[in-house]
């Protein structure tokens, strides 16, 4: 069974975040933190940052398909790095489609085959509060992700000299129920919140 605390921390919460509008890291940690029935399990996290570039120097193809080994790779990294199951599987950033961007081949015609250049980035952005608590992880949890991919490719007569990569910047928080807020709330506030709670997701 649910702690009631939690259910308190939970019904409060969605309440106070129903009108919520922020559109940056820093801007969604100071609104929880005015929110009474959290508490910020730890400090504030800095941004973990890293970036991963796959040089390539081959003939040239006219295939412009993307290169599996490379994306592959890239995924991989991307888990490696972030290592956080409700991250990887709650976030609304499509790891695949962007790695696939990255790894793809350029284009080739008879008219840009000799000489070229191209250079493509993509740049995306989830900020979103994933989860809600449970008994076995009992925090609300909120992150953001930021990815930049790119690819260029230089051609010169028939060798194709090129890179791609990403770059990733991520960050979360998690709160746990402020006991002592909750503790000193009236007792018929309390029993609201465990209604609502309870109604809402089918708890009695």
């Amino acid at each position: 069974m649910i702690d009631e605390n939690l259910k308190v921390m939970v019904a409060g919460t969605i309440k106070e975040i129903k009108h919520m509008n922020v559109t940056n890291w820093k801007s969604i940690l100071d609104y929880l933190d005015k929110i009474p029935y959290l508490e910020m399990m730890g400090e504030r996290r800095n941004f973990s940052e890293d970036y991963i570039i796959i040089p390539k120097t081959e003939m040239l193809d006219f295939n412009d398909d993307f290169d599996h080994g490379t994306a592959f790779m890239i995924e991989v990294w991307f888990e490696r790095l972030v290592r956080n199951y409700y991250i990887l599987h709650e976030m609304n950033i499509n790891i695949t489609k962007l790695a696939n961007f990255a790894a793809k081949g350029e284009k080739i015609t008879v008219s840009n085959a000799l000489i070229g250049l191209d250079k493509k980035h993509r740049a995306l952005m989830d900020l979103a509060i994933i989860r809600f608590p449970d008994i076995m992880n009992p925090f609300f949890m909120v992150f953001t992700v930021q990815l930049i991919a790119y690819r260029e490719s230089l051609r010169i007569i028939i060798i194709e000299h090129g890179s791609c990569g990403v770059l990733c910047r991520f960050n979360y928080a998690r709160y746990k129920p402020n006991d002592e807020y909750i503790k000193n709330l009236r007792e018929e506030t309390k029993e609201t919140l465990i209604r609502d709670i309870n109604l809402l997701f089918d708890m009695e």
